[in-house]
Parts: structure tokens; C-alpha cells; sequence
């Protein structure tokens, strides 16, 4: 039996469930929000269907990533490692290793 290639796995299943709680901590953030939207171009429609879509995901978390200050202010309200959105990220669509 095959999979449904666009059925995620495990690993990108977590992936975006850490990138909505990520979408959730920037939601919180009045001014990282807004500079979110903006750069993403993303409406509210948008992020509500794109809830579901491994690429919106994952440039919710490439945002994310893109300063240190919100890894680490993310990372410490969820208890996690600061390595942790990076490995998730590897799992989204349009990763790629340095």
C-alpha cells in the first residue's frame, strides 16, 4: 500500500504543529506579527487555510528563525530546546542544509 504522498509523516506532522504554535507566539507579539505579515504578504485568510499547508509552515518558520531573539523567547515559553525549531524546520518543505 502507498502513501499518500501529500499525507505527512510523523516528522513533518510535528513540524507543523510547531509551526502553528509558533503562528500563535507571534500572534501574541503585536510588532513581530505585523512585521510577519508584512513581509510574508499573508492575509488573514491566508493563514487560516494555511494552517494545514507545509509551505506556509514552513515560512512561518523560517520568520521565526530569522532572529535569534524570537527563537529563544519561543523556545524558553514552550519549554524546549533552542535546537528545537531548526530540527522541525528540516522536516517542512523547502529545507536546505548549509
Amino acid at each position: 500500500m502507498r502513501s499518500n504522498p501529500k499525507t505527512p509523516n510523523t516528522a513533518q506532522a510535528n513540524a507543523m504543529a510547531m509551526a502553528v504554535d509558533v503562528l500563535s507566539f507571534l500572534a501574541e507579539r503585536e510588532d513581530d506579527f505585523i512585521r510577519f505579515i508584512s513581509l510574508s504578504g499573508l492575509g488573514p485568510d491566508d493563514l487560516r487555510s494555511g494552517l494545514n499547508d507545509p509551505e506556509v509552515l514552513a515560512g512561518v518558520m523560517d520568520f521565526l528563525l530569522s532572529e535569534d531573539r524570537l527563537v529563544l523567547d519561543f523556545t524558553q515559553g514552550a519549554g524546549l530546546p533552542p535546537t528545537a525549531p531548526a530540527q522541525a524546520r528540516a522536516h517542512l518543505p523547502g529545507y536546505f542544509p548549509s
